[in-house]
């Protein structure tokens, strides 16, 4: 099945149940396995049932008092592969993240029937925003699982591209600013069958400013960081976009957050605790 990390992960932000959104991130595990989390075991559970990632996701979104959808880019399965520049073709997200130096060409083999909803979702928005987050296994990845980098391509909707605080992964660290916006627009020139759409960027920075590139594109600056210097201040980071996409700032007490009944939460919760059985018959297998 596909990988379910950051769908997880999109879910626990979104959920306005925190007791509930450290469950899912907690790992568990036993002596002949790997730490897994509950969460991914949920929805994997979740997915063999049904028969579909994007009803698993949505049966722990309802759940979980979700604010937003979260959507898998494909149904099946893919492997992501990269052309690098000193190392050759390298195949597999865990291979990606300990040998690439410096990727030329990244695509998805596999996974080519796209998740319809998502599709709609991305030609009806009227912002698509990229990152952040690990360039390669997460924001390049789901561009090129399927159709969704021609959708972006096609779309009316302004395309941003949120640059890390810091560039700490192996596979770019040899990136400047500059190169993540080059390779992003030449990945969606290859999707979009030669036409570069207009793509902006957003960077952390003491100061608001603007600048244009050679190309056109326009980078975005603003004080986005948060206290630590590590992590992205949501709320900094909102008043940023809202100035960038001209949508104005809803605030959690005038958003109305999604409710969910004390029997789905009741379920969850009994699903989240099973994931150690699960964990325990794999342990008993092996």
């Amino acid at each position: 099945m596909p990988a379910p990390g950051d769908l997880r992960r999109c879910l626990s932000a979104l959920s306005s149940d925190e007791e509930l959104s450290l469950k899912l991130e907690e790992r568990i595990s036993v002596s002949s396995t790997l730490p897994r989390c509950r969460g991914n075991l949920v929805i994997a559970q979740r997915y063999l049932t049904s028969g579909s990632l994007q009803q698993a996701v949505d049966w722990v979104a309802d759940r979980m008092g979700c604010v937003g959808r979260v959507m898998p880019a494909s149904e099946e399965s893919g492997t992501l592969v990269v052309c690098d520049r000193w190392q050759g073709f390298v195949e597999g997200e865990h291979n990606v993240t300990s040998r690439v130096a410096s990727p030329l060409v990244v695509t998805v083999k596999g996974g080519r029937r796209p998740n319809e909803a998502a599709i709609a979702a991305i030609e009806e928005a009227d912002v698509v925003i990229m990152g952040p987050g690990s360039f390669c296994t997460s924001t390049l990845s789901a561009l090129l699982t399927g159709d969704v980098g021609a959708a972006v391509c096609r779309c009316r909707a302004r395309r941003l591209l949120i640059l890390n605080l810091a560039n700490g992964e192996k596979p770019c660290a040899g990136f400047r600013e500059r190169d993540f916006i080059s390779v992003l627009a030449s990945h969606l020139t290859i999707c979009s069958l030669g036409e570069t759409p207009e793509i902006a960027s957003l960077r952390h920075a003491p100061l608001e400013a603007t600048e244009q590139l050679e190309d056109g594109t326009r980078v975005f600056s603003a004080n986005i960081a948060a206290g630590d210097g590590v992590h992205h201040c949501e709320q900094r980071l909102a008043r940023a976009l809202s100035k960038i996409a001209d949508i104005p700032v809803r605030t959690r007490q005038a958003t109305p957050l999604a409710q969910t009944s004390s029997a789905g939460r009741s379920e969850l919760e009994q699903a989240l605790a099973h994931a150690q059985d699960v964990l325990d018959i794999e342990s008993a297998r092996r």
